[in-house]
């Protein structure tokens, strides 16, 4: 699918806007990720975007068409969305908890039916953990729990998967083994996906398009490699980085080594 987010305005109050006219996009098969400081509304964006919050004004479009109060109903039959964990893990089984992603899909009181846990076990599948399907999900470490709610989000079939710091409060292992499934999920399954990160280094890997948010309704949109540069780290981050060359998968990234503050942010 394609989304489009043209002229989006919004703030929670007039007079303190978070982004005046911001126009991006994303297209089938590539992974969007979205950089910035604290508290330039990473997430408040991605809230907007689908339908959680109400632009002022603006609008996001879907394979053409414009979401409205409406119609608004059809982002959840095409968007897989696992917002920031919040370190809260419930007491369903792992199995149940996937197949709230199914929910979408289901009438009005109606149970799971065979096709539907059996999706639901694909996506254990997919994300790796099909392993932990009757575990209880307070008996499951945090780094797996995040898989959980992946798994959760592709339960649901979307077109578009998107995710809020899906690799926050894990460790350096399991922030790894994140961004590989995620990269391995979206490439196959030719999805689009949109992720906040705080980790420059992780959109170089796995970004194809970049939107840096910066204060004072600052940003920038475009090719990974045009986007994430020392200059725009520098001017959006206030932190001098150097930028070191590292074949990765026959590409070329690069490495990001913070060096010292700088004067502006």
């Amino acid at each position: 699918m394609k989304l489009v987010v043209e002229n989006g305005k919004y703030g929670y109050t007039v007079e303190n806007l978070l982004y005046d006219d911001i126009c991006f996009s994303i297209n089938e098969g590539e992974i969007l990720t979205i950089l910035g400081p604290n508290g330039v509304g990473k997430t408040t964006l991605l809230r907007c975007i689908t339908s959680l919050l109400k632009w002022h004004s603006g609008q996001t479009i879907i394979d053409g068409i414009p979401l409205t109060n409406k119609n608004d109903n059809i982002i959840w039959k095409k968007v897989g969305y696992v917002p920031q964990s919040s370190g809260i893990k419930f007491a369903y089984t792992v199995i149940d908890m996937v197949l709230l992603g199914r929910s979408s899909h289901l009438k009005v009181y109606a149970t799971p039916s065979k096709k539907d846990y059996d999706i639901a076990m694909h996506a254990l599948e997919q994300v790796g953990i099909v392993h932990l399907w009757r575990k209880r999900c307070n008996e499951i470490s945090g780094g797996e729990y995040q898989l959980v709610l992946i798994a959760r989000a592709l339960a649901a079939q979307p077109q578009l998967l998107i995710l809020d710091e899906p690799e926050s409060h894990l460790d350096f292992r399991n922030q790894m083994l994140v961004l590989s499934m995620l990269e391995k999920v979206v490439r196959e399954g030719r999805l689009s996906c949109i992720i906040n990160t705080h980790y420059p280094e992780h959109a170089v890997r796995l970004a194809d398009t970049a939107l840096m948010l910066g204060h004072g309704r600052k940003y920038i949109f475009g090719l990974a490699k045009d986007i994430i540069t020392k200059q725009n780290l520098s001017d959006f981050f206030g932190v001098k980085v150097k930028m070191l060359p590292v074949e990765y998968k026959g590409r070329t990234l690069s490495a990001i080594v913070p060096l010292e503050l700088t004067n502006s942010k």
